[in-house]
C-alpha cells in the first residue's frame, strides 16, 4: 500500500479538527549545518488519545530524520518532527508551495509550508522565510491532492476564528543578527536568536515574509 504523504495526514486532521497551530524552530551552525523541529498542534477531539502511529518521514541526501513524536499537550494533539541537515539549502526538498502541491504524490516536499532560504547579500548572511497568502476571491482554487488520495479540498475564505491559532517561528543564527523584518519580530539579548508569533488568519490573508540579516560566516558555499 502506498504511504500517505505527511501533508495529507495534516490535511485530514485539518478537515476533521478545523484549524491548527504550527511551531518551527531552526538552529544554524557556522558551517551552515543544523537542525529544524516542526510541530503541528490540533484541537483534541473527544475520545481521541495519543496512541497513534508516528509520521513516516524519509531521510534524503544531506538530511537525517531525528526525533519524531505524536503526543497530547495542553488539550491538543501534537505531531513533531526533527530534521538534521548538512546544509540548510537541503531543506528545500522538505518544503512545499502551492505550485509544488498540485501534483500530489509521495514526496518529502510536504512537511514545511512555504520556503526557507539562506543567501549572502552585500557581505551579510540573510535568512528568508516565505509563505504565500491564500488566493483571493475570484481566482482559481488550487487543484486538490492526487486522485488516488481521494481528498477534495473545498476553497473557503478566511475565517476570523483562525486568529486564535498561533504560529511560532524561531531562528538561532551562528552570527550576530543585524536586522529583522517584519518589525514585530523579537531578537534575543545576545543577538543570535530571532522569533515571531503570528496567527493563522493573518498568514491566510497576507502570507508571511521574514528576513533576518546577520554577520557573515566564514564558509563560502551560500548561493548568491
Amino acid at each position: 500500500m502506498k504511504r500517505i504523504p505527511f501533508l495529507i495526514m495534516v490535511v485530514i486532521a485539518v478537515l476533521l479538527a478545523g484549524c491548527f497551530e504550527y511551531e518551527e524552530e531552526v538552529w544554524i551552525e557556522n558551517d551552515l549545518s543544523g537542525r529544524i523541529v516542526v510541530t503541528y498542534s490540533f484541537p483534541l477531539d473527544k475520545g481521541s488519545s495519543e496512541e497513534k502511529d508516528k509520521p513516516a518521514i524519509r531521510a534524503s541526501e544531506g538530511i537525517k530524520v531525528g526525533k519524531t513524536e505524536m503526543y497530547v499537550k495542553d488539550g491538543k494533539s501534537c505531531i513533531s518532527v526533527e530534521l538534521l541537515f548538512d546544509n540548510i539549502k537541503n531543506l528545500e526538498q522538505f518544503t512545499w508551495t502551492e505550485e509544488e502541491d498540485k501534483g500530489g504524490g509521495d514526496k518529502n516536499e510536504e512537511l514545511i509550508p512555504g520556503t526557507i532560504e539562506l543567501r549572502s547579500e552585500k557581505g551579510r548572511l540573510v535568512l528568508i522565510r516565505h509563505i504565500s497568502a491564500e488566493k483571493k476571491e475570484g481566482e482559481s482554487a488550487p487543484e486538490p491532492p492526487a486522485a488516488q488520495d481521494k481528498l477534495v479540498m473545498k476553497k473557503t475564505g478566511p475565517d476570523e476564528s483562525m486568529s486564535s491559532y498561533i504560529w511560532h517561528f524561531t531562528y538561532h543564527l551562528p552570527t550576530k543578527i543585524l536586522d529583522v523584518r517584519p518589525g514585530e519580530m523579537s531578537v534575543s539579548k545576545d543577538k543570535r536568536t530571532a522569533f515571531l508569533e503570528t496567527d493563522l488568519y493573518k498568514i491566510d490573508r497576507e502570507g508571511l515574509h521574514i528576513e533576518i540579516r546577520a554577520k557573515p560566516v566564514k564558509k563560502k558555499i551560500i548561493r548568491k
